[in-house]
């Protein structure tokens, strides 16, 4: 089975496990004061280990950390969205990403359990959506976009998440926070938003929807509009049509 299948069939099978056990009793922890963790979590990223690890690549997950293999690394994120599951919000998805030993992402796939979409990209060959080619929309005007926005674990991504509602939220059509990284990428992958903003974005966080996002055309960069790297504190991924009138929003922060 090639790698891509192995991420489809890895998210889709963590997914079920994460329908399974919504709204049950579950353990919670909390890991920070904005990140919370879930016996359904480990779980989850346990299923998806024992499938990947048949490709023989090496291994890091949000919860388990660094499992060796080769110089390839799959980033797992088994429940993006954790704080929805346990508030019984549907808005929650399974993620996984392939990147070589240059940090460049090969192949991802992200999965929505409540409406079952798969959304999947491997590099230079499209995004997809249940078979189906993703395109970013065409709108370039800020005033006529929907932006979404998730921020990192510290209380300085916090802060930065509020700066960037009062600098947003009265510039655009809507600024909206789902609370599940992959999947607002995928909403701008498929045209139903025009930008992403993340202060603070971790790797399991933003690694996943990344590929999806530029195989369908968008385009990523820092606040500032450098190139994004795994090491970057800052996220803006957008259509690329208002991605400069964002940076201009943002470049301070």
């Amino acid at each position: 089975m090639s790698d891509l299948n192995q991420a489809k069939k890895a998210v889709k099978k963590a997914g079920k496990i994460l329908r399974k056990n919504y709204n049950k009793n579950y353990g919670v922890e909390r890991k920070a004061k904005h990140d919370l963790v879930t016996d359904i979590d480990l779980k989850a990223e346990k299923k998806i280990i024992k499938i990947l690890k048949k490709t023989g690549h090496s291994i890091f997950g949000e919860e388990t950390g660094k499992h060796d293999g080769d110089g390839k690394t799959w980033i797992v994120d088994p429940l993006d969205g954790t704080t929805n599951y346990v508030l019984n919000s549907p808005a929650f998805s399974s993620a996984v990403a392939l990147i070589d030993e240059g940090d460049e992402i090969l192949l991802s796939a992200v999965y929505i359990p409540f409406t079952d979409d798969l959304f999947y990209a491997k590099k230079d060959e499209g995004a997809y959506l249940n078979g189906e080619e993703l395109n970013v929309s065409d709108t370039n005007q800020l005033e006529e976009s929907l932006i979404v926005y998730c921020h990192g674990k510290k209380p300085e991504d916090s802060s930065k998440a509020v700066e960037l509602y009062g600098k947003l939220k009265t510039k655009c059509k809507d600024l909206r926070q789902i609370g599940s990284a992959s999947i607002e990428y995928c909403m701008v992958a498929q045209g139903t938003s025009e930008a992403f903003v993340f202060p603070g974005a971790p790797r399991y966080d933003a690694v996943p929807g990344m590929l999806i996002l530029k195989e369908a055309g968008g385009k990523a960069t820092t606040f500032g509009g450098s190139k994004w790297t795994l090491s970057s504190k800052t996220l803006i991924a957008s259509n690329g049509k208002i991605h400069k009138q964002i940076i201009e929003k943002l470049k301070d922060l």
